[in-house]
């Protein structure tokens, strides 16, 4: 008897699984937490499921800890699930860049891939597009994104530009969205020079190029540091790194290093070898000449941190880097400016697309426009109010923790911060943040306790203290189409990469030779003669049959 009834038992665990099978998953019902805009935002009863992959960062891992989360059950798929009827199931995620592409090729090869795919940190997003290109793992999205794109949505690529959309076409179709990243935000778009000096030396603010070289010249020839000695500062820093940099006086001539540029036959040529680029080392080479660069080639870093050296070709967010100038000496200042010109053309900062990340749809998903709804979701959350009680805990929270980071996908607006800056340009003029609110408000805390007396915030007050701040001026740029955008964003073909090393290396040191008199200055021809025998007309070639093919 008592076999019989283990017998029994053993057969009931191995036939209700099977009864439980065969019927399938139960359908969840789905009652939305809030009423989202049905045409954009729709969810969906029952409950859908989505697989994903993406990768994580290593700043995420304590918050993980601090909140109880993990990356596939938090905040972000908590809410997309009660806002949308979406359960978003993480399949893998990876933080070692190295190790992520290897599970993407690996998963590319054997046709294994989720419904929605992260291709991370362009430009190596190029080349595992091309690859789920050859696979036939792509998804046309471009119909799902007509009809399902928020006004919000189609604005942020708008202002990003077509050329986000390069990298993911592919026979005239776009077969991925990307995350917008501000370029601007990277770009070299500034002088920032010592005020300090140049009232030392009674100087003013340049407003020309000319004047511009004037306060280079100064800063050698006379004491603006005050310590008693001429000669011993120097204007602009001059190192290893500078055609970093120093891009920006090439492109006060414009000229564009390592750029691709569209010239006026409506083709793309390398921006290094453009007859402009001779005219910026023209004025290198009689700036070095004349003793105003430093022979030494001393550490950007250390020549400017160390006071050695008055003006910063830099970034938008540069008043933070340069605050160890103010903490070592509390009556240094700098202002930033904009790139000035050498001529009435107004000077165009270089720049990279404004894409950071692709996402990509299996064509076996069968709801591909989740990813449009994601998107546009994710814009509406961070359009909400920060004490909203639906994006408690989305963006931000008291630590300053990034929450943003564990959104499925994500997407911003180019020009995020020079919006900041109106408003807190605004608020500081009429005395009152009472009309910020999250960011801005801190922001302008920040600013106001420069002016009462905290020294340590003076970076915060050169970014976004007023109309004279960094990003308030970048807002002309901006709203101005000025940045020159680099046009070829493609996977590069093998003589690129064979070829690339060389082509740099030749440019590089060819330029030195010149700005350090080396070589006289129609050297440059001979350079331009080389880069295209060592690959560069094949490569000029295959950017141009590239762009062809892309823009239609």
């Amino acid at each position: 008897m008592k076999k019989r009834i283990v017998s029994i038992l053993f057969l009931l665990i191995l036939v209700f699984p099977m009864i439980f099978s065969a019927c399938g998953p139960q359908a969840e019902p789905f009652t939305p937490r809030q009423e989202l805009d049905q045409a954009t935002m729709g969810g969906y009863d029952p409950i859908i499921k989505i697989t994903y992959a993406r990768p994580w960062f290593s700043n995420m891992t304590q918050t993980l800890y601090d909140k109880g989360w993990t990356m596939e059950d938090n905040n972000w798929t908590s809410a997309i699930r009660a806002d949308l009827g979406i359960k978003m199931q993480l399949v893998w995620s990876i933080a070692d860049s190295a190790e992520y592409f290897a599970k993407l090729t690996g998963s590319i090869a054997s046709g294994a891939i989720p419904d929605i795919t992260n291709i991370h940190a362009a430009p190596s997003a190029y080349d595992y597009l091309q690859m789920l290109e050859n696979n036939d793992l792509l998804t046309n999205i471009w119909p799902y994104y007509e009809q399902y794109a928020s006004d919000e949505l189609k604005e942020c690529y708008e202002l990003a530009g077509e050329e986000v959309f390069y990298p993911a076409t592919f026979g005239g179709e776009i077969k991925a969205l990307c995350s917008i990243l501000g370029s601007e935000n990277d770009s070299w778009s500034f002088y920032w020079i010592r005020k300090d000096w140049l009232d030392n030396l009674n100087m003013q603010v340049p407003t020309t190029f000319d004047e511009f070289v004037e306060v280079i010249k100064a800063f050698h020839d006379k004491d603006p540091d005050n310590d008693g000695i001429n000669g011993n500062t120097y204007g602009i820093p001059f190192d290893a790194s500078f055609f970093a940099y120093g891009a920006t006086i090439f492109n006060s001539h414009h000229a564009y290093l390592n750029t691709w540029v569209e010239l006026e036959d409506g083709t793309l040529g390398f921006g290094s070898i453009q007859p402009e680029a001779k005219e910026a080392l023209s004025t290198l080479r009689e700036l070095y000449a004349g003793g105003y660069l430093d022979p030494e080639m001393t550490n950007y870093e250390t020549a400017v941190k160390g006071g050695k050296c008055g003006i910063w070709p830099g970034q938008v967010h540069n008043g933070l880097f340069l605050q160890p100038v103010k903490d070592k000496n509390s009556n240094a200042d700098f202002v930033p400016i904009r790139l000035l010109s050498v001529d009435d053309e107004e000077a165009r900062p270089q720049a990279n697309i404004n894409s950071y990340q692709y996402y990509t749809v299996n064509p076996s998903c069968k709801n591909p426009e989740v990813l449009v709804k994601l998107l546009n979701y994710y814009l509406y959350i961070g359009s909400l109010d920060s004490d909203d009680e639906y994006k408690k805990d989305m963006f931000t929270d008291e630590n300053a923790a990034e929450l943003w980071q564990f959104a499925p996908v994500t997407v911003s607006k180019v020009g995020e911060n020079f919006e900041r800056a109106k408003k807190v340009a605004e608020a500081l003029n009429d005395g009152t943040k009472e009309n910020l609110k999250g960011t801005d408000a801190d922001v302008y805390d920040w600013v106001m306790a420069y002016r009462n007396g905290d020294n340590s915030q003076w970076g915060w007050d050169k970014i976004y203290g007023g109309e004279q701040s960094s990003e308030y001026l970048m807002g002309h740029y901006i709203e101005n189409g000025l940045y020159m955008t680099n046009k070829f964003v493609g996977n590069k073909s093998d003589n690129m990469q064979a070829t690339e090393s060389d082509l740099n290396l030749l440019i590089t040191d060819g330029f030195l030779k010149i700005i350090r008199g080396e070589e006289p200055l129609d050297y440059f021809d001979v350079i331009v003669d080389s880069w295209e025998n060592m690959g560069g007309k094949e490569n000029t070639e295959y950017v141009n049959d590239w762009y062809e093919n892309v823009k239609g």
